[in-house]
């Protein structure tokens, strides 16, 4: 198991958190071509580069 981190030491609850950033992932995948139609294009091999 991971070791915890300074947010777990604080009480935030990952298992909480987690489905929710699944969701959000999931979103994002569905609209990144959204902006095409304005000629505004996004570079996909950057996505989760952080």
């Amino acid at each position: 198991m991971k070791e915890k981190g300074e947010y777990a030491d604080a009480g935030v609850d990952y298992t909480k958190i987690e489905p929710f950033k699944q969701v959000m992932v999931e979103v994002g995948k569905q609209t990144l071509s959204f902006p095409n139609r304005h000629m505004v294009f996004i570079v996909s091999d950057v996505l989760h580069a952080h």
